[in-house]
């Protein structure tokens, strides 16, 4: 037997999880149950056709504690495996459809869909509110992992090719070391560089703030930075900050379909950070209309039931079984 926790919410939804040490936390519950509340508002008829095995974590083996039903549409949905695994053959062909976060890139030909990240339901603006009268201009906190440092370069006023070149050296495994142990687990404090900004490094994961504190200020920000987690760029940060309407500079998203033409600012490296808040940051109409657009782009595509109406049409329209 694996070490797969077994939970039962209802007659067609499963909850899985690979490790007792790290179970799902309430706020993506909540989210994931939202989900489903509104997929079987909108379609009851499809809902009821499903079977939902909603897995949590980075599971690298085959799912066979997982049984299936016959007669009915099982649906996978794989959830925070950061490292983007790809579903095994076997895996594959148990599912009708397969959901998955933090997918590299499009699988075609297959079952495999992406799946957006469940965003904590959080007490956020609507429509974003006024822009001008947001108390930050730019707003970021978090840790300094090594995909951070880019960021840390550009805010320290590291050119672009000079940063890319030391970052390649950092990747190697014994310069990689030493730059570690420059940096990471280390804070730092930009907050300074831009004018009514919160803009900190921290020395660990969850030493900053409480997630309830890290919404109050992304709602008050005009600008969130999204740097690249310990994975992805596929972070929550983005996520919340779209959701309370505002501007995302982020690092390049991955090429799916849940971001097509998504109204996010994309940067390869930060070594033009300033000059793009500074633009930003001196044309406030452009920023309120951009907002409107981020917002609305969270609620169609990204919200809970941007995703509900997104699986339950893939549901609907796949033809790979």
């Amino acid at each position: 037997s694996s070490d797969l926790m077994n939970y039962k919410y209802s007659q067609n939804i499963y909850f899985y999880s690979a490790d007792e040490e790290m179970p799902m936390n309430k706020m993506d519950f909540t989210a994931i149950i939202k989900t489903f509340e509104l997929f079987a508002l909108q379609d009851k008829a499809v809902f009821k056709e499903c079977i939902f095995h909603v897995v949590w974590g980075g599971i690298s083996y085959d799912f066979h504690d997982i049984e299936t039903c016959k007669g009915k549409k099982n649906i996978l949905i794989w959830i925070a495996d950061e490292l983007g695994s790809v579903p095994s053959n076997y895996v594959i062909e148990r599912f009708y459809v397969i959901f998955k976060n933090h997918l590299r890139k499009e699988i075609p030909n297959s079952n495999i869909y992406p799946l957006p990240l469940f965003t904590p339901l959080l007490n956020l603006p609507k429509k974003g509110g006024d822009m001008a009268k947001r108390e930050y201009d730019v707003f970021f906190s978090g840790c300094l992992n090594k995909n951070r440092i880019l960021l840390l370069w550009g805010l320290q006023g590291v050119t672009g090719k000079i940063a890319k070149f030391l970052y390649k050296i950092s990747c190697v495994r014994g310069f990689g070391r030493l730059v570690s142990w420059i940096y990471c687990g280390k804070q730092f404090d930009f907050s300074n560089k831009i004018k009514n900004s919160i803009i900190k490094f921290t020395d660990g994961f969850y030493h900053g703030y409480t997630p309830q504190e890290y919404a109050i200020l992304t709602s008050k920000a005009k600008i969130v930075l999204n740097p690249r987690g310990f994975h992805s760029t596929e972070c929550f940060r983005m996520y919340e900050a779209m959701a309370a309407g505002c501007i995302v500079l982020s690092e390049e998203l991955p090429p799916l379909r849940i971001y097509n033409n998504i109204p996010v600012i994309q940067v390869k490296d930060w070594s033009n950070i300033y000059d793009i808040t500074s633009r930003l940051l001196n044309n406030i109409a452009l920023m309120q209309k951009m907002s409107h657009n981020i917002y609305d782009y969270y609620q169609r595509n990204l919200s809970c039931g941007g995703i509900a109406n997104y699986m339950m049409n893939v549901i609907k329209t796949n033809k790979i079984q």
